[in-house]
Order: C-alpha cells, then sequence, then structure tokens
C-alpha cells in the first residue's frame, strides 16, 4: 500500500510541473518569433523599394541634364551670328554684265546726269561716294546734294538712272530711288513704278508694281547705261540684267 501511493504522488507532481512549463515556454517562444518575423519581413522590404526609386530618378534626371546642354551647345553658334555693320559711305560697282563685271560705275555728277560702264564721252570718271539717308532711305551721292533717281515715260524708253536734286520730289515724273545694303554687300533699290504720257496733257499713272530690277542698256552708242525696271520687263536684247556690288568708300 505504501509502495501505490508513493508513485502515485510521483506521477502526479512531475506531469503538474512539466506540463507547466512546457505550456510557459511555448508562449513566450510563439510570441517571440511573430515579433521577430514581423519585424524582419517590414525591414527587409523597404530598403530594396526605395532603393529601385532613387535608381530610376538618377536615370530620368541625367538624360534630361543631357539632353539640356546638347540642346544649348546647339542652339549656341546660331545666336552668335550677326549682320555685318553696313557702309556709313560706299561705292558702286556691277556684279554680273559680261566685261564690265568688278567695274565701278562712271558718271558725272551733275542735275539729270545719267550713269553707267564703257562710257564714250570725255571727261567723266568715277562717280563719287554714296551713302543711304536716315529717314527716307534714298541713295544719296556725296556731292552736289544729289540723290539717285528716274525720269518716269510711257514705256518706249528704259528707265534711266540719274542724280537728281530733291527739290523734283514733287514733280510725278520723277522718282527716287530707296535702297538698302544686304548681308552679302548688295545694293538693292526700288521705286514705285510709273507710267506718263505728256501729250497733250502730262498724265502719271500707277503700274501697280515696283521697278527694282538693275539692268544695263545698250542700245546707244555712247555706253551701257544704267536703267532699272520690273522684273522680267527688260526683255528687249538690248538689256542685260545685273546686280550692284559695294565696297567700303575710297576701296576703288
Amino acid at each position: 500500500m505504501i509502495s501505490t501511493e508513493t508513485h502515485t504522488v510521483d506521477t502526479t507532481t512531475t506531469a503538474t510541473v512539466d506540463v507547466s512549463t512546457s505550456t510557459a515556454t511555448s508562449t513566450v517562444d510563439d510570441s517571440t518569433t511573430v515579433d521577430t518575423t514581423e519585424v524582419d519581413t517590414t525591414t527587409s522590404g523597404l530598403p530594396s523599394s526605395l532603393t529601385t526609386a532613387t535608381t530610376d530618378v538618377t536615370g530620368i534626371s541625367t538624360t534630361a541634364d543631357a539632353r539640356t546642354a546638347e540642346s544649348t551647345t546647339t542652339s549656341d553658334p546660331t545666336s552668335s551670328i550677326s549682320a555685318p555693320e553696313p557702309f556709313e559711305t560706299f561705292d558702286v560697282l556691277a556684279i554680273g554684265g559680261g566685261s564690265i563685271n568688278g567695274q565701278y560705275i562712271k558718271g558725272v555728277a551733275n542735275e539729270g546726269s545719267m550713269m553707267g560702264w564703257d562710257l564714250t564721252g570725255t571727261g567723266i570718271g568715277m562717280m563719287p561716294p554714296f551713302t543711304i539717308e536716315p529717314g527716307t532711305n534714298f541713295a544719296k551721292v556725296l556731292r552736289n546734294d544729289l540723290y539717285l533717281c528716274i525720269g518716269y515715260g510711257d514705256g518706249s524708253e528704259p528707265n534711266f538712272v540719274a542724280t537728281c536734286d530733291l527739290s523734283t520730289s514733287g514733280d510725278p515724273c520723277t522718282g527716287f530711288l530707296t535702297c538698302e545694303q544686304t548681308r552679302d554687300r548688295k545694293l538693292k533699290c526700288s521705286v514705285p513704278g510709273v507710267q506718263c504720257v505728256f501729250d497733250p496733257d502730262t498724265i502719271c499713272t500707277p503700274t501697280g508694281e515696283d521697278f527694282d530690277k538693275f539692268y544695263t542698256y545698250s542700245g546707244r552708242s555712247d555706253g551701257l547705261w544704267l536703267a532699272i525696271n520690273s522684273s522680267g520687263k527688260a526683255s528687249d536684247s538690248n538689256f542685260q540684267p545685273i546686280e550692284l556690288g559695294i565696297t567700303p568708300n575710297q576701296s576703288k
């Protein structure tokens, strides 16, 4: 009997202690494991996501900067190009026109005098220098206060370029050339197109277009004379189209 009771007591005590300890340990371990797993999972996800975002932004920024730099480099040469300074005073020569190409224009700076090349008259030398008058853009000869002009006719004769006093600007039969210097050192001029008839009365009528093309006229025996007309109107074989070049004063 004593032996049986001792066995019973030992079994009960051992079972109670072991079960209680095991349960407590199991509870603590489970809690620790869960907490550790949650923290590790969060920590391992965040750095990976941030690294990817940083790499993408850097790549975009670098590409944009490169394109901006490339665009700036390309536009710099264009912005640095500027038009050459116009000549304050200049001499005029022929560009084209066959044998007279590169020759300076000749004439006498007198009221109503024409000008041209290969002139046979005596005492005819190079024309004086020219300037473009501010405000009017008239081409002015630097002698005798004269300007480039034409005398309008009925269209049967060339519109010869001559020198006129500005006091004749009110005459409907006279037109004054307005001019500009181009970037390639040429003189571009124009004058309103007008035709006049003189019998029985003087009547001048606008043609509706400008005279803006220079020609030489060889239909006279005393030289090649400078004339101006609208494009395509000087189709006679006596007309040779030319351009007027310019060089700084005293270069001829």
